[in-house]
């Protein structure tokens, strides 16, 4: 009776064996990622390709509400502008290698999941996981271009709406999508009144503390806003089965500009998304690697 009672315990114990050398090894290997001079001048350079793609979100916003164009106000339009411009095959190219770094960067803070409370540790690391997702997305983005591709991402957007709102509980989907959004452009506005972007840099001594600060607060204010429209949107259109209106941050800014004093609003984003932008700047060589 024992030795059964022996044996049947084996294969757990073995499992558990298992996950404890596999959490290992991925833990030394997302340390050797992080110790990386490599990965670390790269993810610093991700942080300057992020800066650059608001940079360029900011101004497209800007003409559009001057009633200069400018194409789609997100990141396939800043993606756009980089490939038309002489060396920009190259750019986007650099711009791959930096954004996949910056992603394999922060899987690293995923599984470390370091300088953090033991009830704060899986918060943290969803934190970071989504963060390493955006960054992968717009990775996979620059390289659509970077091989010669031209992707909408507002056509992809109302496409992918108009086929979960035909879904059975697609609307709670979309729903759902746009209260995430909500809840994420909620969260870059506490960051910014907060000011806890901080914890992400070196803050330097002033005067340049001070000039940090105005910046970090004005562009993840600003960004927040921009992210809560296009979280509102999305909700509206599911609700009122819309899959124009549940568009993404190029339809959440045009959405902008026909409401009463849309232009100044326009012009308010868009100089908002170049601050954060030169954030975003600052972080590639002050950020905590």
């Amino acid at each position: 009776m024992t030795r059964s009672r022996a044996s049947a315990a084996q294969p757990a114990n073995g499992d558990a064996d298992t996950q404890s050398t596999a959490s290992a090894e991925a833990k030394e290997a997302a340390s050797a990622a992080e110790a990386s001079p490599l990965v670390r001048l790269l993810a610093r350079t991700g942080y300057a390709v992020l800066g650059l793609v608001h940079v360029l979100i900011g101004t497209i916003s800007i003409s559009a509400a001057t009633g200069a164009g400018g194409g789609e106000t997100d990141q396939t339009g800043a993606m756009s502008q980089i490939a038309r411009t002489p060396g920009g095959f190259l750019l986007l190219w650099v711009m791959v290698l930096a954004l996949f770094a910056l992603t394999v960067w922060q899987a690293a803070q995923v599984v470390l999941a370091r300088r953090t409370g033991i009830g704060e540790k899986w918060p943290r690391r969803v934190a970071e996981a989504c963060k390493g997702l955006a960054y992968g997305v717009l990775g996979v983005t620059a390289l659509i271009f970077a091989v010669g591709g031209r992707e909408s991402s507002l056509k992809n957007t109302r496409t992918l709406s108009a086929h979960l709102l035909a879904a059975p509980g697609g609307m709670l989907v979309v729903i759902a999508a746009g209260l995430v959004v909500l809840g994420i452009g909620i969260g870059f506005t506490v960051i910014g009144v907060r000011r806890s972007f901080r914890k992400q840099l070196r803050v330097p001594r002033q005067p340049f503390r001070a000039i940090v600060a105005v910046v970090g607060c004005t562009g993840y204010v600003t960004k927040g806003l921009a992210l809560g429209i296009v979280g509102v949107l999305l909700a509206v259109g599911a609700l009122t089965h819309d899959a124009q209106t549940a568009g993404g941050l190029d339809e959440a800014l045009k959405s902008l500009r026909d409401l009463p004093s849309g232009e100044v609003l326009l012009w308010i984003v868009g100089a908002g998304f170049i601050v954060y932008g030169a954030y975003c700047g600052i972080r590639a060589f002050l950020a905590r690697m």
